[in-house]
């Protein structure tokens, strides 16, 4: 009789226990799925400029990034982009025939470290309409691992510019 109340005892405890578990493992997965939609708010179509050269990419909009160098913003792009806008020298030497504007030291969560800067100019696509940052400076990112993007947009990139 003991053994038979000690495995209903468990049975007790073990079912509802086995249902907390499932239940958090389906909103675990619910989340992951409905993720990647939420995504895509908090991305935008941009053109970026240099040089009488543009290309259109996709930026997300990182409320964490407040790196400005003099007041104006950085925004991180894939080397790609660096290379398409700049040429092959910038990605060689690291100068590109006088296109390196600045170097700056930024602190990240591993640690500090050197970045080049690039200047050129950034028009963003919001709705119907577009809104063109005169002046930012780019910044080459081998962080940027996502698909849907290739540029880390600034946190204040739409307090300033004018729509068009």
């Amino acid at each position: 009789i003991a053994q038979g109340l000690s495995k209903n005892a468990v049975r007790t405890v073990l079912t509802p226990l086995g249902f907390l578990c499932l239940s958090i493992l389906c909103t675990y997965l619910f989340r992951r799925l409905y993720k990647k939609k939420a995504i895509w708010r908090f991305i935008y179509e941009c053109i970026v400029a240099s040089n009488n050269k543009s290309i259109t990419i996709l930026g997300f909009f990182d409320s964490g990034n407040t790196a400005t160098r003099k007041g104006v913003p950085i925004c991180f792009v894939s080397p790609e982009i660096i290379y398409e806008l700049f040429g092959e020298e910038v990605l060689l030497n690291g100068e590109g025939g006088g296109q390196v504007c600045d170097e700056m030291c930024i602190t990240t969560v591993s640690g500090e470290r050197k970045i080049c800067l690039y200047k050129g100019a950034l028009t963003i696509k919001t709705g119907e309409k577009r809104k063109k940052i005169k002046e930012v400076y780019f910044s080459p990112s081998t962080n940027i691992l996502s698909r849907e993007y290739s540029m880390i947009l600034h946190s204040r990139i739409f307090d300033e510019g004018e729509e068009l």
